[in-house]
């Protein structure tokens, strides 16, 4: 199969996987506010933000071993895939009982560090621990996912991750609706963690059948070379890592858990749509190095190019549906008395998924070409800026104020920094990007503005369900027109053919 019915098809599966994803998060985030109440619903939320930094511990392996794993199976090299995967497999463990440490640190720290209310430091203290080893038991298995990802096995990379996702959903609920709290949930994340990697590691042999993990095949080069590239990587990640959960962490600290269930609202909306250019992310890296190493340039502009326009329609489809209909979202999904702190934030995270989802494909490519290092130096001066101006702003302009900090910083970075490194690594003019990158996936996006337009004026929704289908008819608009004016004449026929290749082998 071609490299672009690959990457068509990986794409299609990641975002139905992320769609259900988002369905999930959509029908547990009012249950549990509700049955934990706004206190509990936000030290939950701070405690889980933490994982995304101890998830940073891997130092980029995940990555890293994706890429290489990729580069080798390409070319029939066994031995070194084999080494790649043990090397990684070993350095994971390590890193991860480095994990463990910290994370007996943070539960004897926790209860000093926020104002838990009536929350008993004790049960708060088991809650930081599971759900911290959580994340350990995942850095220990990683490897598993970047062979299934290196292999393009995204059928069974998204059926691990909407079931486990399911999993955790159907029991977080159960155990709400018996009234058991924020210790049961937590048991459930370990749980449905340990289940996810023991199904990853069965789906990794069954997609890399020559995989081997025998201890004699941990190399000390190929560790250097995993770690040189990961721990590029993992500064990258700093900037995502610190827009998705640093604002949940410094809101909580300056004005207290019951402001977070607010700001989370909205951060979850936000994140949750930066979330669906992960289909795009995690096909392109492997795609790009490929192409970079058969020297294949305009192969890799277009590819530069297709995927930034078709982000940046789906960015401002996205971003009409919450400035349009948000305050009637969050009215009819969590209550009205959320809606006139939440929307806000919600209009300010709408225009950082404008500026930052499109370049999430743009780092992707970079990164499989090789300039992480720059894009390292970028991510650092992100993640700055995001606390320094959080602290400053939050204080000035309560959890609006973290939502404007983390687009400020995006602006700086993602709007103008990172297309500057990518016209210049890729050898494209400012002009001809924007000619070939923005108005294309401006103009896809305007039939989906329009109709919301219309859709408010004529029929403001008043039920959750009529919400949801003005947001669908948006998105099919934009759908549409993305696909006749973001996809030249042979890419529209690759998707046809992939689509309905897919749709008839299931």
């Amino acid at each position: 199969m071609s490299t672009a019915r690959l990457a068509i098809r990986g794409v299609a599966l990641n975002w139905l996987a992320r769609v259900c994803t988002i369905a999930v998060a959509f029908v547990v985030t009012p249950i549990l506010i509700g049955g934990l109440g706004n206190e509990a619903y936000g030290i939950w939320s701070i405690v889980i933000s933490f994982g995304s930094y101890y998830s940073m511990a891997d130092l980029g392996l995940h990555s890293a071993a994706t890429k290489y794993i990729a580069q080798f199976e390409a070319v029939k090299d066994w031995e070194s895939v084999n080494k790649v995967a043990v090397t990684s497999l070993s350095i994971c463990v390590v890193l991860a009982m480095a994990v463990t440490s910290v994370i007996l640190c943070l539960v004897a720290a926790f209860p000093l560090l926020f104002d838990t209310g009536t929350t008993n430091a004790t049960t708060l203290r088991w809650v930081v621990a599971l759900t911290g080893l959580s994340v350990v038991v995942a850095i220990c298995g990683q490897v598993f996912g970047s062979v299934l990802l290196a292999t393009k096995r995204f059928d069974l990379w998204n059926t691990l991750g909407v079931s486990s996702q399911i999993l955790q959903a159907v029991l977080v609920v159960a155990a709400i609706a018996n009234g058991r709290g924020l210790l049961a949930m937590a048991w459930i994340v370990l749980f449905v963690s340990v289940v996810r990697q023991c199904f990853a590691c069965v789906f990794a042999k069954r997609a890399l059948g020559q995989l081997s993990l025998s201890p004699r095949l941990f190399e000390r080069k190929t560790a250097r070379t995993l770690l040189v590239f990961g721990g590029l990587t993992v500064v990258q990640g700093a900037a995502q890592r610190v827009g998705k959960s640093a604002g949940t962490i410094i809101v909580g600290i300056i004005l207290g858990p019951a402001a977070v269930t607010f700001y989370t609202i909205s951060e979850t909306l936000g994140n949750r749509a930066l979330e669906v250019s992960n289909g795009i992310r995690s096909v392109l890296m492997p795609v790009a190095s490929q192409l970079d190493a058969q020297s294949r340039r305009d192969d890799l502009e277009e590819a530069y190019f297709i995927s930034h326009r078709v982000l940046l329609a789906v960015a401002l489809a996205i971003a009409t549906v919450f400035h349009v209909l948000g305050q009637s979202l969050i009215d009819l999904w969590i209550g009205p008395g959320y809606a006139p702190r939440a929307y806000p934030v919600l209009c300010a995270f709408a225009a950082v998924v404008v500026v930052h989802m499109p370049t999430v494909a743009t780092r992707s490519i970079l990164r499989g070409i090789g300039q992480v290092k720059a894009l390292a130096k970028i991510s650092l001066l992100d993640a700055a800026l995001t606390l320094i101006l959080g602290v400053v702003l939050v204080q000035y302009l309560g959890i609006v104020g973290m939502a404007c900090a983390i687009l400020l910083s995006k602006l700086t970075t993602a709007g103008v920094l990172i297309p500057v490194l990518a016209c210049r690594t890729i050898g494209v003019s400012l002009d001809r990007y924007f000619r070939k990158a923005l108005a294309p996936g401006v103009a896809a996006a305007i039939p989906g503005l329009v109709f919301a337009l219309l859709a408010r004026s004529l029929a403001p929704p008043t039920h959750i369900i009529h919400v949801l289908l003005q947001a669908a008819c948006i998105a099919l608009a934009t759908a549409a027109c993305m696909f006749f004016v973001c996809l030249n004449k042979p890419w529209r026929a690759t998707a046809l053919r992939s689509l309905i290749g897919k749709a008839s082998s299931t």
